[in-house]
């Protein structure tokens, strides 16, 4: 359980890593795997709400589930972009 979590965070702050520089932000790793949590965790929230099959399940973060974290957290840069500029 633990490891699960372990490697949910660290796919998730690399998902904002990725996210980060498809979007072209210049914020540092913390905020940018901060957002990339937050994003990932926004994003798999939507997709389970919405939808009968789970996409994160009790075996940890697979791959598939990395493009879904990339998509939330570059949303989630975009808004801190927005929010940052005015």
């Amino acid at each position: 359980m633990i490891v699960n979590l372990i490697i949910w965070l660290l796919f998730s702050g690399l998902a904002g890593y990725l996210a980060a520089f498809i979007m072209g932000s210049r914020g540092n790793i913390i905020t940018n795997s901060a957002i990339g949590v937050l994003g990932a965790v926004f994003s798999i929230l939507m997709i389970n709400s919405s939808n009968t099959t789970n996409v994160l399940n009790a075996t940890g973060f697979f791959f598939n589930d990395l493009s879904v974290a990339i998509i939330g957290a570059a949303v989630f840069t975009l808004t801190f972009q927005v929010f940052k500029q005015s």
